[in-house]
């Protein structure tokens, strides 16, 4: 691959705002027909993919399958585990149980979607299901990437690193076959993990510097939860074997094209302040990048190419600048209905960053 250059992205107002990634032409397959699959999803109560399990489980149900939804720990009245309820009261296949991993059944399922495993015991139930001959699924993160700043997007054989590929590589080693699934962040109705848009809400309503590292083009990816489950969903029953997939919309976004939308949303100009991170660290004692900012402040991002060339998928709720900008604005309204814009919101690490701006 060459060298990254961000220009090259960034000839437009809009592709400043939004950018396109390299993508192959698409190849449309015909899913064979699935007459109610049994389907296990085991899902995680970790925050930025805790609502993956609620969407995939609707996913599914719509499209004629029968889903049993273990939750792996977390609270019941929470955000998205809140919902199972009402999901089994519109579909009479739907059941759902919170527990451990330790609880989870494995015999009887077509296809079992793992998105909790981070070690050998928290695979168990998907390994067992998968040597019983389900099909297997598991997200893992995108995250497990390892950055080279020359080079982007990160595409599926790049190098990587941490407990997912530890996971993915479990599963061969056990002689299961699975399909792996790497997203970036997640954003959507009923999120698990709010801060990635918040971060700019709480600021921008309460007319408050916003603080961006470094100088605004670096890219990053958002992909609407709905998209994630529709490629989720539409690997199920096509009989991928050891395959590994980005699972993120074809779109990458700047910081300022993310401000840009926030600022849209709330119809209100936001005051940002940007700085280095790197200096920062200088000066600030204990000042830890990630704590101070919802993304990576460097370009992150993944090519889907292989998921659109071989599942015949696109994103149809935020591959485009329009329909991100509009799940942006209904984050927003979230946000609103949520009282978030009145909630009190401590601001001393901002406060400590500017102090060295």
């Amino acid at each position: 691959m060459t060298a990254f250059a961000p220009s090259g992205f960034l000839g437009s107002s809009l592709l400043h705002q939004h950018a396109r990634l390299p993508r192959t032409s698409p190849i449309r397959h015909t899913r064979s027909p699935v007459m109610s699959a049994n389907v296990l999803i085991v899902n995680t109560k970790g925050a930025g993919h805790g609502f993956i399990g609620l969407h995939l489980a609707r996913k599914l149900l719509q499209e004629g399958n029968t889903v049993d939804l273990l939750q792996v720990g977390g609270d019941p009245s929470f955000g998205p585990f809140a919902k199972y309820p009402s999901l089994a009261s519109e579909f009479a296949s739907f059941s759902f149980s919170f527990g451990s991993v330790a609880d989870a059944k494995h015999e009887g399922y077509d296809a079992v979607y793992d998105n909790n495993a981070k070690s050998a015991d928290d695979a168990a139930p998907a390994i067992a299901a998968g040597k019983n001959g389900a099909e297997v699924f598991y997200v893992a993160s995108a995250g497990a990437y390892s950055y080279d700043p020359n080079t982007a997007p990160h595409l599926v054989g790049d190098p990587l690193k941490g407990a997912t590929v530890d996971v993915e590589n479990l599963f061969r080693d056990q002689g299961v076959s699975s399909v792996n699934f790497r997203p970036i962040y997640i954003i959507g109705e009923d999120c698990s993990k709010r801060g990635y848009l918040d971060y700019f809400f709480d600021r921008i309503v309460r007319d408050r510097p916003l603080l961006l590292p470094g100088n605004g083009s670096e890219l990053t990816s958002l992909t609407d939860v709905r998209d994630i489950a529709s490629m989720l969903a539409a690997a199920l029953g096509k009989g991928m074997k050891n395959e590994t997939l980005n699972l993120v919309n074809s779109r990458a976004v700047t910081f300022d094209g993310v401000v840009k939308m926030c600022e849209d949303a709330i119809g209100k100009k936001a005051n940002v302040v940007r700085y280095d991170p790197d200096e920062i660290k200088k000066k600030l004692e204990g000042f830890v990048p990630k704590k101070a900012f919802p993304f990576r402040p460097r370009h992150f991002f993944a090519d889907p190419g292989e998921a659109t060339e071989k599942l015949g998928w696109t994103a149809e709720f935020s591959g485009s600048a329009d329909k991100l900008a509009a799940a942006i604005k209904a984050s927003y309204e979230d946000y609103l209905s949520l009282g978030l814009d009145k909630k009190d919101v401590k601001f001393s690490l901002d406060d400590d960053i500017l102090k060295h701006v």
